[in-house]
């Protein structure tokens, strides 16, 4: 099933957001004739921008430096 974007506008309309969306309400779709579709709002991509930024940088600030055991760990497994 194709997908195809709709922008509200004034009024409560919607109107194409995209050259396909516009394609096909003129060549798919006669006039009067009703529509059922499920609707959903798109993510924002800014948000997820910073939000990935952040746990690189949480990643960064984390990351151990002595491996996965403790250098005191480490010490206790080698002295048995």
């Amino acid at each position: 099933m194709a997908q195809y974007s709709f922008v509200k506008s004034a009024g409560n309309m919607l109107v194409p957001a995209t050259p396909d969306a516009l394609e096909f309400l003129k060549t798919k779709v006669k006039f009067g004739a009703v529509l059922y579709a499920d609707f959903s709002q798109a993510r924002n991509p800014a948000f997820h921008r910073k939000y990935f930024s952040l746990l690189n940088l949480g990643y960064q600030y984390w990351e151990p430096t002595g491996g996965a055991i403790s250098p005191a760990d480490k010490e206790l497994l080698t002295g048995m």
